[in-house]
């Protein structure tokens, strides 16, 4: 695998020294994966990018960035899976009134329109992470007060669900090309 990820990375350009990710996607999809995973809001949260709407293409709100970077992406790697990843379960709002599980809804509402799987991260039923909960917190992420990074025992927590969820997907995606 390759994780082109980068700590404090926006989905969107609405803040362009945050390394954006609809901005450098060109050069971190290489080769011909066979699924491409695309996780992100939390940094747009933090950055206060407006959400935009369902048919924005502006790659300076979330909505539009979500759809730039599928397309680009879809265009780029037909044959590959992508799916798409929300937000943890964290209650906050920002300065422009958004919460962070805004930024978790608009990724579904995307990936709906755009037909992507979305693995919702914050359904606690399914993740089992609840960045609210002080005690999972401490035990799980990096330090008591980080609501965005796990530690490895928090890994080891989500990693048998996160790789089921992928492995359906790509079957369903390989059953789809037959």
């Amino acid at each position: 695998y390759v994780n082109n990820g980068r700590n404090g990375s926006t989905m969107s350009n609405y803040v362009t020294n945050k390394n954006p990710m609809v901005d450098r996607w060109a050069g971190a999809v290489v080769g011909k994966p066979d699924i491409i995973i695309i996780e992100g809001g939390r940094n747009d949260y933090n950055q206060k990018v407006p959400i935009g709407t369902n048919d924005d293409t502006d790659t300076k709100t979330f909505k539009g960035a979500v759809r730039y970077m599928v397309e680009k992406i879809r265009s780029k790697c037909p044959d590959s899976l992508i799916v798409c990843m929300t937000v943890w379960n964290v209650d906050s709002t920002n300065a422009i009134g958004n919460n962070c599980q805004d930024y978790g809804r608009a990724m579904i509402e995307m990936c709906g329109i755009l037909n992507v799987p979305v693995l919702n991260a914050m359904d606690t039923s399914f993740s089992g992470v609840d960045m609210n909960d002080a005690s999972f917190r401490a035990k799980y992420c990096q330090k008591p007060t980080d609501v965005s990074h796990l530690n490895i025992e928090g890994h080891r927590l989500v990693m048998p669900k996160f790789e089921k969820y992928l492995a359906e997907q790509y079957e369903a995606h390989l059953a789809g090309k037959k």
